[in-house]
């Protein structure tokens, strides 16, 4: 067994650790992590899905993983189940943070091989043959609560080739739901123009979608887009860029 499977181990028990101390540790703070969850709709099913624990302030921990300390812990695991990597968030508001203190930080970890949610999406994917790519944790969670079981999220803000290789042996139909603001538009053109153009010989027969999620002049991600207009409204979206004729096909 060398280091990596030793560390991988240690990562699958932490993850359950945290998961647990959400719920029965002796700390006050776990009820404001609670109180922050319910407050983002995470029903007990999703945080149960997506593993997402609770460490607490003076939880003793290894060196590298200290900033997750008295934060939110979301797990990020690939497909075969294991954990790969953390991300914590504060449970301080935006008002409420220090200058120096970040809302979220996560493990400095090669994210090359990161799908955040393919664990909990790779079922559906294979079963309705589409994945739906979208940015980050929170978005991931937010459409699976709501029913859109196939959703996927970039640690970055990039589709690299591994990862089109990767989703590529479980289905060719690529829905790419990035936010709707400059950052999410340009990293939708990158991927798009720079990623997969340049990848088409090799990745033959991917079917590319995109739903905007520019509406007027606001700006949704996915969270913000079912709270405005619905849910309804943006699986509707979702099943239109399947059918739009001027999908980008490749191969």
């Amino acid at each position: 067994m060398n280091l990596n499977e030793v560390k991988q181990k240690e990562y699958n028990v932490l993850a359950e650790k945290f998961h647990n101390a959400l719920f029965n540790s002796k700390e006050e703070d776990r009820k404001k992590a609670i109180a922050y969850l319910n407050s983002r709709g995470f029903r007990r099913d999703i945080v149960d899905k997506f593993k997402i624990g609770w460490c607490p302030p003076k939880a003793p921990i290894r060196h590298d993983l200290e900033f997750l300390k008295g934060r939110i812990v979301f797990p990020t695991v690939d497909e075969y189940g294991d954990v790969i990597g953390f991300s914590g968030r504060l449970l301080l508001g935006k008002e409420d943070i220090k200058s120096d203190e970040k809302r979220w930080m996560n493990e400095s970890y090669n994210k090359t091989f990161c799908l955040y949610g393919l664990d909990v999406a790779l079922p559906n994917i294979l079963k309705e043959n589409k994945v739906v790519i979208v940015e980050g944790q929170t978005d991931v969670i937010a459409c699976h609560k709501h029913g859109i079981n196939t959703a996927i999220g970039l640690m970055s803000d990039d589709l690299n080739s591994y990862q089109i290789s990767k989703l590529m042996r479980f289905t060719n139909v690529f829905i790419l739901m990035l936010d709707g603001d400059k950052a999410g538009i340009k990293s939708r053109d990158n991927i798009i123009n720079k990623r997969i153009g340049k990848e088409s010989n090799r990745i033959r027969n991917l079917k590319l979608h995109i739903v905007d999620l520019m509406v007027g002049d606001k700006e949704y991600d996915p969270d913000s887009y079912i709270i405005d207009l619905g849910v309804d409204s943006l699986k509707e979206k979702i099943k239109r860029s399947t059918k739009d004729p001027s999908e980008k096909k490749h191969g």
